[in-house]
C-alpha cells in the first residue's frame, strides 16, 4: 500500500508540474498573440502612412511637372520677347537723327 501510496504522491508532484508548465506555455502563447496583434496593427498603420506619402510624392511630381511646362513657357515668351525688342531697337535706328 506505502508502493501505491508513493506512486500516487509522486504521479500528484508530477502533474502539478505539468499543470505549471501548461500554465506558463498558456501564458506564453497569449503572450504571443497580443505581440503578432500589435504587429498586425503597425504593419497596417505603417501601410496607411506609406500610401500617405506615395500620395504626397505623386502631388509633388505633379506640381514639378507643372513647374517645368511654366519655366518653359516663359523661356520661350523671354525668347519672343527678346526678339521683339530687338526689332524695335533696328526700327528705331532708322530714325536716329545723326
Amino acid at each position: 500500500m506505502s508502493k501505491s501510496a508513493k506512486k500516487l504522491e509522486e504521479l500528484g508532484k508530477r502533474s502539478k508540474e505539468v499543470e505549471s508548465t501548461m500554465n506558463k506555455t498558456v501564458n506564453i502563447i497569449a503572450d504571443a498573440a497580443k505581440i503578432a496583434n500589435q504587429t498586425a496593427e503597425d504593419a497596417s498603420n505603417g501601410n496607411s502612412k506609406t500610401k500617405d506619402v506615395i500620395m504626397r510624392i505623386d502631388t509633388i511630381n505633379k506640381l514639378s511637372m507643372t513647374n517645368a511646362r511654366s519655366v518653359e513657357e516663359i523661356a520661350a515668351a523671354a525668347e519672343h520677347l527678346a526678339k521683339r525688342a530687338e526689332s524695335l531697337s533696328l526700327s528705331l535706328a532708322q530714325f536716329k537723327t545723326s
